[in-house]
């Protein structure tokens, strides 16, 4: 049968010592059985701790005997009775399960003798502790009595035998048949071992080996495998005998162990190759094999022999390195930053996807690159513009350094013109155990983080700007009321051909322009007064598109592209005129030899992706308002303080430097945000966005104002300017009304809680010493005062209304009217009696 065969089994060689009849097991056990007879003394009890003799030594110590007995004078009378026998033996007495197990360990013993029955534990427990612990020590039960099932109940649980404590002279002769049992197995173990060492050096290489040996005859049966192969294939040598390589292998790996066997029979020597086999449970096993034909005494090739090594987990690790690989080179290709990496010879050997972005060269050409290469290429210079020298690119730093290089700031103009800001930091790396250095550099784009940073600086910058411009135009708004007022006081004094009507006259024209710039300081720093409602942009540019022809002159053609279903806007429409006459001024400037402008009207949606970009803007529905022209543009640097007030570009005395910041106040105060793009010789683009107003625009009606009327009532005017103070007397009694003065906030509280039943009307400044227009106003209404009030400001609406939002009011709740300085005589004359008349209907 072919599962009966064996391949080339040399004979084992006969015994050193001739004594090839003898009997190992029997000799072992007369030497057990003289050790035995041989005692002469007795031992007492010992305490044992730790003892690691080798079970193979047995014969030649004094056996070990352990006592399982709770009664100590029954353990004596056992321990007597093989000592009367002349046995010779070290004894330890337990009576409990936990001594029990730990005397096994170290007390080693050859033979146990127990009791049946202890205290919490049993013979029968014994037994089975020594089956739990895979332990052959023979055990006798001495036992008081017995009944038969019990007592085949321990023979079948492993007893060697039972022994009543009324016969205890049947003991010596079974204690020493027991030791020359144990004796015998322990012969017969190692006579097995002696045969198994005698074994040729072949058969030792051939099952200790760790690596898989077989060998097969030509038709491909198996004839041995050793032990690696059976833990390795899951076979058994038996199970292995009884297959053929077939049964082993896939039949694209049986082609290939086919193809190696033809070939080692065509030519002999050995073939390495690897191979993956069919393991007994269905895994792969990847074997690095090593093979050779075997030959028979007649040199004539009969099988093959192999040695393979399991490469399994090399194949595994193999692959997770290689699966590791993909997924560093998918993460380096995909990082959101650039990297290059730079060998040894200052060339870089990789480029990611993102420093082919960042620098617009393509990978093929920055693969191969010197640093001085990619310095002309990608025109790199330091922040202040200054070239960048080799020596100072990161890599080479790192590399001469051979320390980490911080990140460092700088600029490139990629081969396609665009600037880029960026940010660089490089490492040494070692390229070898020879100490070859190269590097790696890390480049990031913070061309857009750069440009969010200096819009925040700019917005900052403006709203500095704009706390300035507004309190110097508050300040100066009081002195120009003072100014015009008075002039204005003493124009009605005079005769038309006095000498000095003509000089007040140009006072009051003065003042009107200086107002006028005050105005544009207001609207700069969003604090004038706004009259909004809802605006469609096409008709407010209609409406002034005629006087824009007018102003920027014939050379220049005015194109306007509206949107016909544009959205309305919640706006000032004077205001927003300002903002188109002011751009259109500027792009005339910029033509002085003709050109084009172009006004264009349109509805956008501004998404988050814009929104990322200007930091400052909501996402949503907005109208945009282009204006461009063909004029000369502007430099980066122009255009940074373009906004900024009194900046021009201008020659001395020919602009205010207020026309373009106007522009950014009244555009920032209606909610909006404006963007500026130009170019040096391809003019300017001006891109003004307003929130879409969701209410329709209503026409409103032109009021026709009434004529200047005066009147008796009694006025409380709280002013902290002296000449404010008496130029609103001097106004109110020539139209015919009473005046009550106050100083500041505190003195108009006591003046009103005096006099509150006859005052009218109530015109406060905003902003005074101590108490304020708004709480002074605050405390008169705690004094269940309904007193109308007019608030007298340099500021805007917006500022007053915030100072009453505060405490939760609003300035129309209040019954309050605003009026902004500077005002004229008929200003306020007009205003106050409005207000009064108006009080009169409720």
């Amino acid at each position: 049968m072919r599962c009966a065969r064996r391949f080339m089994r040399r004979p084992v060689a006969p015994s050193a010592s001739g004594a090839s009849n003898s009997c190992p097991v029997r000799a072992a056990t007369e030497g057990w059985r003289l050790k035995l007879e041989q005692a002469r003394q007795g031992s007492k009890y010992q305490e044992v701790s730790s003892l690691t003799d080798d079970p193979q030594d047995i014969m030649n110590k004094t056996p070990r005997i352990l006592f399982l007995e709770d009664i100590p004078a029954d353990a004596e009378l056992a321990e007597r009775e093989l000592r009367k026998a002349g046995i010779e033996f070290t004894a330890l007495r337990v009576d409990t399960e936990a001594d029990f197990r730990r005397a096994l360990v170290e007390f080693a013993p050859d033979l146990i003798l127990s009791d049946f029955s202890l205290p919490q534990f049993t013979g029968l427990d014994a037994l089975r502790i020594l089956h739990e612990l895979k332990t052959d020590v023979p055990l006798i039960l001495i036992t008081g009595s017995l009944t038969e099932e019990l007592a085949v109940e321990c023979m079948r649980e492993g007893a060697t035998d039972y022994i009543l404590k009324s016969s205890l002279t049947r003991l010596p002769s079974a204690a020493l048949n027991a030791l020359e049992k144990a004796a015998a197995q322990r012969a017969r173990e190692a006579a097995s071992a002696a045969r198994w060492r005698s074994e040729e050096q072949y058969r030792e290489l051939f099952e200790n080996a760790n690596d898989l040996i077989y060998t097969h005859d030509l038709a491909g049966n198996y004839t041995s495998l050793n032990k690696a192969g059976e833990r390795i294939t899951g076979y058994t040598r038996a199970e292995a005998v009884c297959m053929n390589i077939t049964d082993m292998l896939s039949p694209e790996q049986l082609a290939r162990a086919r193809e190696m066997i033809s070939h080692k029979a065509a030519s002999g020597g050995t073939t390495v190759y690897e191979l993956d086999i069919i393991a007994k449970d269905g895994h792969h096993v990847s074997l690095e094999l090593s093979t050779w034909l075997i030959y028979d005494a007649d040199s004539q090739p009969v099988g093959v022999q192999g040695i393979g090594r399991d490469i399994t987990e090399h194949k595994r690790a193999e692959r997770e390195r290689d699966t590791e690989r993909e997924l560093l080179d998918a993460l380096f290709e995909h990082l959101p930053v650039g990297v290059l990496l730079r060998d040894a010879q200052g060339r870089y050997t990789r480029a990611n996807r993102k420093a082919a972005q960042i620098f617009e060269i393509e990978r093929e050409q920055l693969i191969g690159m010197t640093p001085e290469e990619l310095l002309q290429r990608a025109q790199i210079t330091q922040p202040s513009g200054q070239p960048l020298q080799p020596a100072q690119m990161h890599s080479s730093i790192a590399v001469q350094t051979q320390q980490s290089v911080s990140p460092r700031p700088a600029l490139i103009t990629t081969p396609k013109g665009n600037r880029r800001r960026l940010v660089a930091s490089a490492a040494p790396v070692a390229l070898s155990e020879q100490g070859e250095l190269g590097s790696v550099v890390v480049i990031e784009d913070v061309t857009e983080q750069h440009a969010i940073q200096e819009q925040l600086r700019q917005s900052q910058k403006m709203e500095s700007i704009g706390l300035l411009a507004g309190g110097v135009a508050h300040d100066f708004n009081n002195l120009l009321t003072a100014i015009q007022g008075n002039a204005q006081l003493a124009l009605r004094k005079v005769s038309p051909a006095d000498a000095v009507r003509h000089r007040l006259l140009e006072v009051e024209r003065a003042a009107q322009r200086a107002a006028v710039l005050t105005r544009q300081l207001l609207a700069f720093s969003r604090r004038q007064y706004l009259e909004r409602k809802s605006v469609n942009l096409n008709d407010t540019i209609n409406d002034i598109i005629k006087m824009v022809r007018r102003i920027i002159g014939e050379d220049v053609e005015v194109r306007l592209n509206e949107a016909a279903d544009l959205a309305a806007v919640f706006a000032d429409p004077t205001q927003l005129e300002q903002v188109i006459m002011n751009l259109a001024v500027n792009a005339r400037e910029a033509m002085p030899h003709g050109g084009l402008l172009i006004i264009e009207t349109r509805n956008m949606e501004l998404d988050a992706a814009y929104c990322r970009r200007y930091s400052y803007v909501q996402p949503g529905r907005y109208v945009e308002i282009k204006v461009s022209d063909t004029g000369c543009g502007m430099d980066a640097a122009t255009q940074a303080r373009i906004f900024e007030p009194f900046f021009t570009t201008k020659e001395m005395g020919k602009g205010t430097g207020l026309g373009l910041s106007t522009v950014y106040g009244i555009v920032k105060q209606h909610d909006g945000h404006i963007n500026v793009y130009s170019e040096v010789g391809h003019g300017t683009i001006f891109r003004i966005y307003l929130p879409v107003h969701e209410r329709p625009t209503v026409a409103e009606p032109q009021a026709v104002p009434a004529p200047l009327a005066g009147g008796t009532e009694t006025i409380l005017v709280a002013e902290d300017e002296a000449a404010l103070r008496d130029l609103a007397r001097d106004v109110l009694e020539g139209l015919g009304y009473k005046v009550l003065l106050a100083k500041d906030g505190a003195e108009a509280v006591a003046l009103y809680e005096a006099e509150r039943e006859r005052i009218d009307l109530l015109l406060l400044d905003v902003v005074m010493p101590h108490i304020g227009g708004h709480e002074a106003y605050e405390r008169m209404r705690a004094l269940n005062g309904t007193t109308p009030v007019i608030f007298m400001t340099g500021y805007s609406t917006e500022t007053v209304q915030s100072r009453f939002v505060k405490h939760n009011r609003f300035i129309e709740e209040a019954g309050a009217v605003l009026l902004q300085k500077p005002y004229n005589v008929e200003g306020l004359g007009r205003k106050v009696r409005e207000m009064l008349d108006s009080s009169r209907k409720k």
